[in-house]
């Protein structure tokens, strides 16, 4: 007969723990407890409820990342159960740094850059970071953005959560440039007194422009003056005032014309007639006739060679207001024709008074050869000085081409005035009127630089300037006529002209 052994069945099984609390990586064992003690087969099986948390093997639990998991122990013998309840931490990595790619930068007002940190170790668990400034008010920041407000300097900070680890950089903020982008004056052309002064007021744009230092300059100082924008009238000219910017040497000007702060004289010819003062046009004192005239013999007065003192007359048909040929017109002292290329000197020679000197293109149509620039200026356009061979009275002088040039400006019709001359009135800067002031030029005509014939009497008036061109080779003049006027800039030297005399 045989004989089995008893069982004795499990009743049930136990764990040591019942929850348990991990951090990722470690490990622990539970120990389980069957009972009855002699409990015929003790044999269990371990599990996880999540395995990606945490694992079992023998009762050994091993933490694999956060979260939960519930291990249980569970018997052979009539299937008794027992849990435990296991939770895992994330395992924390302290910060053990905080850097940042820059530790400098310069900034203009306006600009913004970003600051990169770098947190070590890569895997710190808390890589949260604060961002400060050491002066908002210069440059601010945001989650590393940097913004520069003005200038100054300012240092950016930056710290971390986990460990209060920092890093810095240093920011110099520098004041934005507003380049200038124009300059104007509040005039652009004045009309001044010798004497007088007045305040030029310069405007740069924009408003914000960060250098709006000037300087000042007078393209003659003779003349005119300047200093921060005050202008002194020095004497009867003209003169450019210039104002130019340090940032952009942008520039602007006003055009100043100085008249003569002038005692009036009294116009006395060469033959001693008193003819009275002269006419103030623009600030320019013109003779009441011209140079040479004379009531019998030189109604229109003579006929001048550029640069000579003496003058001549003229013979030949005049021309009426309707420009038609009326009457032959004599002059007394029609001159010699002589052929030219003779010296300097002989321009102030009186013994060749009554002597036309002819001229071609051998001496450049001069009448002296070599020419000389300086016979009746010996100074500047806007300085002239008289010379001994300029044929007006003393106190008067040939006008300059910028004075004829504003006289012509406005004129009358054709006409004949009083003493029977054919020409026009002139009346520089204003609109002919009769109640303006005026000057009448008549007509005169002209001699021919090649032969020495006269023409042109009551058709057309040439009148000289005491100015060369700009080759110094020839001079400037006006010439008017019925229907218009003009400035030429070039004309031949031997021809015969007019010449209306300026008080100096």
């Amino acid at each position: 007969m045989t004989v089995n052994a008893k069982v004795y069945p499990v009743e049930s099984v136990s764990l040591d723990k019942a929850s348990y609390e991990m951090t990722e990586g470690d490990e622990f064992t539970l120990t389980a407890t069957v009972k009855p003690d002699n409990a015929t087969n003790k044999n269990i099986t371990w599990s996880s409820s999540n395995t990606s948390v945490a694992t079992v093997s023998n009762g050994k639990v091993t933490a694999l990342k956060a979260g939960t998991a519930t291990i249980t122990v569970k018997t052979e013998d009539g299937g008794k159960a027992a849990t435990c309840e296991v939770t895992v931490k994330a395992k924390v990595y302290p910060v053990e740094s905080v850097s940042l790619d820059k530790t400098s930068y310069e900034m203009t007002e306006g600009d913004t850059f970003t600051l990169t940190a770098t947190v070590k170790p890569d895997n710190a668990t808390n890589k949260n970071v604060i961002w400060s400034s050491s002066n908002n008010s210069v440059a601010s920041v945001s989650n590393g953005k940097v913004t520069a407000l003005k200038a100054g300097a300012a240092t950016i900070t930056v710290k971390t959560e986990d460990g209060s680890k920092t890093a810095t950089c240093e920011v110099n903020v520098k004041a934005k440039v507003y380049p200038v982008e124009s300059v104007s004056l509040d005039k652009t052309s004045y009309e001044m007194t010798e004497g007088d002064t007045f305040t030029l007021t310069a405007t740069v744009k924009p408003d914000n422009a960060t250098n709006k230092n000037v300087i000042w300059s007078s393209s003659n100082n003779s003349v005119a003056s300047v200093s921060n924008g005050k202008v002194t009238a020095l004497k009867a000219g003209t003169a450019t005032i210039t104002v130019k910017t340090e940032d952009g040497s942008k520039t602007a000007t006003c055009e100043v014309t100085v008249k003569a702060n002038y005692v009036a004289i009294d116009y006395v010819d060469e033959y001693g007639v008193n003819h009275g003062p002269g006419v103030d046009i623009d600030g320019v004192v013109w003779a009441p006739v011209n140079c040479g005239y004379h009531a019998t013999d030189y109604k229109y007065g003579k006929l001048y060679q550029w640069g000579r003192k003496y003058g001549q007359g003229y013979s030949g048909h005049l021309w009426d207001v309707n420009q038609s040929y009326f009457e032959q017109y004599t002059d007394y002292s029609v001159p010699t024709i002589e052929k030219g290329g003779v010296s300097v000197a002989t321009g102030n020679d009186n013994s060749k008074e009554n002597v036309f000197y002819t001229s071609t293109s051998e001496y450049n149509y001069d009448w002296v050869y070599p020419k000389d620039s300086k016979l009746w200026n010996s100074g500047t356009e806007s300085d002239p000085v008289k010379t001994d061979y300029d044929p007006c009275p003393d106190g008067w002088r040939v006008p300059t081409y910028a004075e004829l040039n504003e006289l012509q400006h406005n004129r009358s019709s054709w006409t004949i005035n009083a003493e029977g001359q054919v020409g026009c009135w002139f009346s520089g800067a204003s609109a002919y009127t009769s109640d303006v002031p005026q000057v009448f030029l008549p007509a005169a005509g002209l001699r021919n630089y090649e032969v020495g014939y006269a023409y042109s009497r009551g058709s057309d008036g040439y009148y000289w300037s005491s100015s060369p061109d700009f080759f110094n080779t020839k001079s400037r003049d006006l010439h008017f006529y019925n229907t218009g006027n003009n400035i030429k800039s070039s004309t031949f030297r031997a021809l015969g002209y007019s010449v209306r005399c300026v008080q100096e």
